[in-house]
C-alpha cells in the first residue's frame, strides 16, 4: 500500500485501503480525500489506535461513497466483532465502527452466515446502538441466510436511513423492522427486498420500491404508499387493482412475473390517467393481452381517450402475448414504443391509429410480424426500428407520404426479399426511403 496517500488529495476511485500502524499508513489518511466515490473497502481495522483516529478518517463526509466494506484482520464482519474476541479488543473495535460513522455500508457474499443478531446494531445496557449516520444499507447475495433480529425496535436503529436493499437471500424471513409496530424505517425513501412484504403501512416516506418473491402476491395495502413514484415488481402472480391509487406513480415495471396471466386491468386504467408516464412489461410469459390504459369516455357509441399520462412503453418477452389492441387503443400521448421477443403477437391493421403523438417505434424479433399496422396517423414519428423480423417482407405503406417527421430508419435481419427491395440504389422501395437523413439496413 502506498504511504501517505492523504496526499493525493484530488482522488476519486479507491477500491481498497490497508490500514496500517506506521504514519503515512493509518487511517486518518482518508480525512483529506473529500472526493471519493464508488465503493471502499478498508481492511485491518484492528490496527486503528482508539476512536479519536477512526473520527479522523471522516467518512461521514464524503457522500459520494456507495458503498463500504470493514474487515478487521483475519475476519470480516459488518461493524460488530465476533464474539471469541477478547472483550477489551470487542468495546475498542465498537468504538471504532462509531466514529467511523458510514453513511453507506455494503454486506454481500457471506455464503455461510444463517443469521444476523444484535452484534450488528452493537447492544449498551440492553439498549440497541443502532448506527446513527447510516443512510444507505445492503445485504446482498447470502444464500444461507434466515433471520435478521432485531430484539428491541426503536427509531434509533436507523434515524438517518434512507435506502436498503436486501437482495438474493432467498431463506431469508421477513425482519421485525417491517412489522406494523416498527418504526424503525419511517425515513427510508428506497427499498429493494426479495421476501413477501406482509406490511408496507409503516413506509410513508417511500418513493423507489422494488419486490421480488417467487410465487408471492403483492399486497393489496401497497395502495398506502401515497408518495410511491417508482415501483418494480418481480415473481409476483398476482398484482391487485388496488395498485392504482398510487397516485404519485411515474415509472411502473412488470418482470419476471411468470405465472402472471392477467394485468390489473383497473388499476393500469388509474394510473395511465394520472401521473404514470412509463410501464415496462417483460418476461411475462403467461400473459395474454394488454388491458386498456388511459381514461376514458364515451361519445356515441364509441369509446374516446380524454386523458393518458402514458409516454413510454416497452414490451418484451411476453411469450404468449397474442395482442396488443385494446392495450394501446387510447394511449394518445405515447410517445416511445418498444415491442419485442413477443413469439405469439399479431399486429393488427389499426394498432397505430390512435398514437398520434409517437415519435420512436421499435419492432423487434416478432416471428408473427408479415405487415406493419397503418401508419397514416403517426405523423410525428421521428425513429422507426426493425430488428429481426424475419417473416417481415414489405415495409409499411406511406412512409413519404405519411411519415413526414421520420428521421431515421433502421432494418436489420429481416427478411432477405426485404432487404432486397431496401437495396441502395437498386431496390424497387429505395425511392421510398431515400429521402430519410439517417438509414441503417443490414441483412
Amino acid at each position: 500500500m502506498p504511504i501517505k496517500m492523504g496526499q493525493m488529495v484530488g482522488l476519486r476511485t479507491l477500491s481498497k485501503f490497508v490500514v496500517g500502524k506506521r504514519k503515512g499508513e493509518q487511517i486518518n489518511e482518508l480525512n483529506g480525500l473529500k472526493h471519493l466515490s464508488g465503493g471502499l473497502w478498508l481492511t485491518k481495522l484492528n490496527h486503528v489506535k482508539d476512536s479519536t483516529e477512526a473520527k479522523e478518517a471522516d467518512l461521514a463526509n464524503k457522500p459520494n461513497l456507495t458503498s463500504l466494506r470493514l474487515c478487521w484482520e483475519d475476519y470480516t464482519i459488518f461493524g460488530r466483532p465476533r464474539f471469541d474476541l477478547q472483550e477489551e479488543e470487542k468495546k475498542k473495535s465498537e468504538r471504532v465502527l462509531e466514529c467511523l460513522q458510514p453513511h453507506v455500508l455494503g454486506i454481500r457474499e457471506l455464503s455461510s452466515l444463517k443469521c444476523i443478531g444484535v452484534e450488528f446494531c452493537g447492544e449498551v445496557a440492553r439498549q440497541l446502538k443502532g448506527f446513527p449516520s447510516l443512510e444507505n444499507l445492503s445485504l446482498e447475495i447470502m444464500p444461507d441466510l434466515e433471520k435478521w433480529e432485531f430484539p428491541l425496535l426503536n427509531d434509533a436503529l436507523f434515524p438517518c436511513l434512507r435506502k436498503l436493499r436486501i437482495w438474493n437471500c432467498p431463506k431469508l424471513e421477513t425482519p421485525s423492522i417491517f412489522m406494523p409496530t416498527s418504526c424503525c424505517l419511517k425515513n427510508l425513501n428506497s427499498l429493494t427486498v426479495c421476501f413477501p412484504t406482509q406490511s408496507l403501512s409503516n413506509l410513508t416516506a417511500l418513493q423507489t420500491l422494488m419486490i421480488s418473491h417467487k410465487g408471492s402476491i403483492l399486497p393489496a395495502e401497497i395502495e398506502n404508499l401515497t408518495i410511491l413514484k417508482s415501483l418494480k415488481i418481480q415473481d409476483c402472480y398476482d398484482i391487485p387493482d388496488e395498485i392504482g391509487n398510487l397516485n404519485a406513480l411515474e415509472s411502473l415495471r412488470i418482470s419476471i412475473c411468470e405465472k402472471l396471466i392477467f394485468l390489473p386491468a383497473e388499476g393500469l386504467q388509474k394510473l395511465t390517467s394520472l401521473n404514470l408516464n412509463s410501464f415496462d412489461i417483460s418476461y411475462c410469459k403467461s400473459l395474454k393481452t394488454l388491458p386498456a390504459m388511459g381514461r376514458m369516455i364515451q361519445e356515441g357509441t364509441m369509446m374516446k381517450s380524454s386523458c393518458c399520462s402514458l409516454v413510454v412503453l416497452w414490451i418484451q418477452c411476453c411469450h404468449s402475448l397474442t395482442s396488443v389492441s385494446e392495450g394501446l387503443a387510447y394511449l394518445s400521448s405515447l410517445q416511445t414504443l418498444s415491442i419485442g421477443g413477443c413469439d405469439e403477437l399479431e399486429l393488427k391493421r389499426e394498432d397505430f391509429q390512435h398514437l398520434t403523438c409517437l415519435r420512436d417505434l421499435r419492432l423487434a424479433y416478432l416471428p408473427k410480424l408479415i405487415s406493419v399496422p397503418d401508419v397514416q396517423n403517426l405523423t410525428a414519428l421521428q425513429s422507426l426500428s426493425f430488428k429481426g423480423d424475419q417473416n417481415l417482407r414489405i415495409l409499411p405503406e406511406g412512409i413519404q407520404q405519411h411519415l413526414t417527421s421520420l428521421q431515421s430508419l433502421q432494418v436489420h435481419e429481416c427478411h432477405p426479399d426485404l432487404h432486397k427491395r431496401l437495396e441502395k440504389n437498386k431496390g424497387v422501395d429505395w425511392p421510398k426511403i431515400s429521402h430519410i437523413p439517417k438509414i441503417d439496413i443490414r441483412p
